[in-house]
Protein backbone atom coordinates (compact mmCIF):
# COMPACT_ATOMS: atom_id res chain seq x y z
CA UNK A 1 0.00 0.00 0.00
CA UNK A 2 1.50 3.15 -1.10
CA UNK A 3 1.07 5.84 1.80
CA UNK A 4 -0.60 9.56 1.13
CA UNK A 5 1.97 12.09 1.55
CA UNK A 6 -0.13 13.78 4.38
CA UNK A 7 0.65 10.69 5.97
CA UNK A 8 4.43 10.38 6.20
CA UNK A 9 5.69 11.98 9.39
CA UNK A 10 9.59 12.17 8.77
CA UNK A 11 12.03 12.78 6.28
CA UNK A 12 12.87 9.03 6.67
CA UNK A 13 9.27 8.64 5.65
CA UNK A 14 9.78 10.89 2.72
CA UNK A 15 12.70 9.38 1.25
CA UNK A 16 11.17 6.21 1.75
CA UNK A 17 8.42 7.06 -0.14
CA UNK A 18 10.43 8.49 -3.25
CA UNK A 19 11.80 4.77 -3.53
CA UNK A 20 8.91 3.38 -3.59
CA UNK A 21 7.79 5.36 -6.47
CA UNK A 22 11.14 5.48 -8.05
CA UNK A 23 12.54 1.78 -7.49
CA UNK A 24 15.92 0.78 -6.80
CA UNK A 25 17.81 3.80 -4.47
CA UNK A 26 15.13 6.61 -5.33
CA UNK A 27 17.84 8.70 -7.11
CA UNK A 28 17.55 7.02 -10.14
CA UNK A 29 14.61 7.32 -13.11
CA UNK A 30 14.86 4.11 -15.88
CA UNK A 31 14.94 5.64 -19.50
CA UNK A 32 14.59 2.39 -21.89
CA UNK A 33 16.78 2.65 -25.26
CA UNK A 34 19.01 1.28 -27.63
CA UNK A 35 17.77 -2.67 -26.53
CA UNK A 36 18.86 -1.59 -22.76
CA UNK A 37 17.23 -0.18 -19.82
CA UNK A 38 19.48 3.01 -18.49
CA UNK A 39 19.31 4.75 -14.73
CA UNK A 40 20.03 8.36 -15.25
CA UNK A 41 20.37 10.29 -12.07
CA UNK A 42 18.05 12.97 -11.39
CA UNK A 43 19.47 16.03 -10.20
CA UNK A 44 16.84 17.18 -7.75
CA UNK A 45 16.98 13.40 -6.01
CA UNK A 46 20.69 13.45 -5.56
CA UNK A 47 22.77 14.48 -2.69
CA UNK A 48 23.73 18.35 -1.84
CA UNK A 49 27.58 17.31 -2.84
CA UNK A 50 26.66 15.72 -6.36
CA UNK A 51 24.65 18.56 -7.02
CA UNK A 52 27.71 20.87 -6.39
CA UNK A 53 29.73 19.25 -8.32
CA UNK A 54 27.33 18.98 -11.13
CA UNK A 55 27.00 22.80 -10.99
CA UNK A 56 30.55 22.86 -10.91
CA UNK A 57 31.27 20.89 -13.92
CA UNK A 58 28.49 22.89 -15.33
CA UNK A 59 30.13 26.40 -14.41
CA UNK A 60 33.42 24.83 -15.79
CA UNK A 61 32.04 24.51 -18.98
CA UNK A 62 30.09 27.87 -19.51
CA UNK A 63 33.78 29.52 -18.31
CA UNK A 64 35.42 27.68 -21.02
CA UNK A 65 37.74 25.33 -18.62
CA UNK A 66 36.18 22.38 -20.40
CA UNK A 67 36.29 21.44 -23.99
CA UNK A 68 32.63 20.14 -25.09
CA UNK A 69 34.50 16.85 -25.22
CA UNK A 70 35.32 16.99 -21.80
CA UNK A 71 32.21 18.06 -20.80
CA UNK A 72 30.18 15.18 -22.75
CA UNK A 73 32.71 12.78 -20.62
CA UNK A 74 32.27 13.98 -17.37
CA UNK A 75 28.93 14.75 -17.63
CA UNK A 76 27.70 11.50 -18.84
CA UNK A 77 29.69 9.67 -16.31
CA UNK A 78 27.71 11.67 -13.77
CA UNK A 79 24.23 11.08 -14.91
CA UNK A 80 24.88 7.37 -15.93
CA UNK A 81 27.91 6.40 -13.45
CA UNK A 82 29.02 3.12 -14.77
CA UNK A 83 26.56 2.90 -17.83
CA UNK A 84 28.25 6.53 -19.07
CA UNK A 85 30.69 4.27 -21.95
CA UNK A 86 28.17 1.63 -23.12
CA UNK A 87 25.85 5.01 -23.64
CA UNK A 88 27.81 6.50 -25.60
CA UNK A 89 28.90 3.99 -27.39
CA UNK A 90 24.92 3.59 -28.06
CA UNK A 91 24.57 7.21 -28.99
CA UNK A 92 27.82 6.71 -31.41
CA UNK A 93 26.37 3.77 -33.35
CA UNK A 94 23.03 5.75 -33.48
CA UNK A 95 24.54 9.22 -35.27
CA UNK A 96 23.15 11.01 -31.87
CA UNK A 97 25.00 13.15 -29.09
CA UNK A 98 24.50 11.22 -25.64
CA UNK A 99 24.18 15.29 -24.33
CA UNK A 100 21.35 15.71 -26.07
CA UNK A 101 19.76 12.40 -24.98
CA UNK A 102 20.82 13.17 -21.51
CA UNK A 103 19.50 16.64 -21.21
CA UNK A 104 15.89 15.42 -22.73
CA UNK A 105 15.61 12.69 -20.36
CA UNK A 106 16.60 15.56 -17.73
CA UNK A 107 13.96 17.72 -19.10
CA UNK A 108 11.73 14.90 -18.99
CA UNK A 109 12.01 14.11 -15.54
CA UNK A 110 11.81 18.03 -14.50
CA UNK A 111 8.73 18.11 -16.52
CA UNK A 112 6.79 14.86 -14.51
CA UNK A 113 8.08 16.68 -10.99
CA UNK A 114 6.25 19.85 -12.43
CA UNK A 115 3.27 18.00 -13.73
CA UNK A 116 2.89 16.00 -10.44
CA UNK A 117 3.73 17.87 -7.40
CA UNK A 118 3.40 16.38 -3.71
CA UNK A 119 -0.06 16.96 -1.90
CA UNK A 120 1.98 19.04 0.81
CA UNK A 121 3.67 21.24 -1.89
CA UNK A 122 -0.17 21.93 -3.64
CA UNK A 123 -1.66 22.37 -0.10
CA UNK A 124 0.99 24.63 0.99
CA UNK A 125 0.48 27.10 -2.22
CA UNK A 126 -3.02 27.20 -1.52
CA UNK A 127 -2.77 28.17 2.61
CA UNK A 128 -0.60 30.93 1.35
CA UNK A 129 -2.56 31.91 -1.45
CA UNK A 130 -5.36 32.47 1.24
CA UNK A 131 -3.05 34.73 3.67
CA UNK A 132 -2.42 37.26 0.57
Amino acid sequence: MTKKIRDLGSFEDLIAQRRDALGADGKTVTFPGFGKDWEVAAPGLQSAEWNDDFSALNQDYKDELLSFADFRAEFCSMILGEQAEDFSAACDKAGVDPVTLLNWALESIQKDVAENPTRRTSATTRQRARRR
